[in-house]
């Protein structure tokens, strides 16, 4: 899960006291940015790089570049695990969301990107997933 703390600490390993004041208030406007995107649309449909570029009125590449620094990891990866957090939160809490309204819902723009997305990072499909944990496993 995206929070604060881990965000902002070790920036490339060195004391966000060492970052320069605008490196410190993008990291802020992004972080904003992703909270308002986890509070407000839990799946992150809409969320992209330049979509939070465009509202922290920051270039696509600024973005992506202060995010990793901060993170390690791209902003894109970010956004793609926080979906999966919430299909897989879906697939096991509504058993009445079909795949594709939980795709849909996660952001894909098919069931089979879904689909195979899920698979690559899960090793097993979506109704797999759901099967598994409605009987009791761990996910």
């Amino acid at each position: 899960a995206f929070n604060c703390p881990e965000f902002f600490e070790h920036v490339d390993g060195a004391n966000p006291d060492d970052l320069t004041r605008a490196q410190l208030e993008a990291h802020r406007a992004i972080y904003r940015q992703m909270a308002f995107y986890r509070k407000h649309f839990p799946g992150f449909a809409g969320a992209s790089v330049s979509s939070i570029a465009g509202q922290v009125g920051l270039s696509s590449a600024y973005v992506g570049k202060i995010y990793k620094r901060g993170t390690l990891k791209s902003i894109s990866e970010q956004i793609l695990e926080l979906r999966m957090e919430e299909a897989r939160r879906r697939l096991r809490e509504n058993p009445k969301m079909t795949v594709t309204e939980i795709a849909e819902y996660t952001g894909f723009s098919t069931n089979s990107y879904f689909s195979k997305v899920f698979h690559k990072k899960t090793g097993m499909t979506p109704n797999e997933y759901r099967s598994l944990n409605r009987k009791g496993g761990s996910g």
